[in-house]
């Protein structure tokens, strides 16, 4: 039941995400939740275990809505819960968080209003995020333990290397560990089937936009 959890909370989470954010359908809310968890990025993690990352991964939908809130009014209770947000989601995958960081940065960016209400924003967000992630972000920096260097960035880089890359990132492929068998590499004739998925999600990308201007 454990492991069936990412893909129940993450499904509903962006199902949720566009239909309350977006005003989308019924059916392109489905076809989002759908691709959000039923994708290779997903099945690699699986394989690999990292159950907690894909955990974190099904709350980043969910953790979305007060920042696209946001983009419209900055206000200071929407920050307080993207704070909230950022400390839970730190103590589930600290790289699921970093991600969240960066996306309440862009938001901050690109809200409407003042930019000093913006700053103010991503710093109450932050500062919270980081006070109730005291117990472990004290340790990390004050405990002296083997840092990240530049070697190790180059074990968890994207596979494979050069231009191959774009392919394998775009179909949600890349994965750092290469013991786990992947169907495109027997039959590449299956990257054909990313077309018609790029195709919706460009389609719905342009809908989107439109409506927005229309607003």
């Amino acid at each position: 039941l454990f492991l069936l959890l990412p893909v129940l909370v993450g499904g509903l989470g962006l199902y949720v995400l566009v239909r309350r954010s977006f005003g989308v359908g019924a059916a392109a809310g489905v076809y989002g939740g759908t691709l959000c968890v039923v994708n290779p990025f997903v099945w690699d993690r699986f394989l690999a275990g990292h159950v907690h990352f894909l955990v974190a991964y099904a709350l980043l939908p969910w953790a979305l809505l007060p920042l696209v809130r946001a983009l419209d009014a900055p206000s200071r209770r929407t920050a307080i819960v993207v704070g909230v947000w950022l400390a839970a989601l730190a103590a589930v995958s600290v790289h699921v968080a970093g991600l969240y960081v960066v996306l309440v940065a862009l938001t901050a960016a690109l809200a409407s209003g003042a930019a000093r209400a913006r700053l103010a924003f991503a710093a109450l967000a932050g500062v919270l995020g980081a006070v109730v992630s005291a117990y472990w972000l004290l340790p990390f920096f004050f405990v002296p333990e083997r840092r990240v260097g530049v070697a190790d960035l180059a074990e968890y880089e994207s596979r494979p290397d050069g231009f191959a890359i774009v392919p394998t990132l775009l179909a949600l492929y890349g994965f750092w560990r290469e013991e786990f068998t992947r169907p495109v590499d027997e039959r590449p004739a299956l990257y054909v089937v990313l077309l018609p998925i790029l195709a919706l999600v460009a389609a719905g990308a342009v809908v989107l936009l439109r409506s927005s201007r229309r607003r």
